[in-house]
């Protein structure tokens, strides 16, 4: 899922298995700097430090 198609009440999974919810959800229409990773190696990835007011 796109961060973009978030809305709100839906629910994320973090990784230690809690559940959070989007309570505000907004799009952006300007220019934002963005990277694109690579990560080697099998499993799931998680962002970590991600600002709640930001979901």
């Amino acid at each position: 899922m796109d961060a973009a198609d978030l809305l709100t009440g839906d629910r994320l999974l973090n990784d230690d298995g809690s559940k959070a919810e989007v309570v505000l959800s907004d799009v952006l229409a300007e220019p934002l700097r963005a990277y694109n990773l690579t990560v080697e190696g099998a499993g799931d990835k998680a962002a970590g430090g991600v600002n709640p007011a930001l979901l």
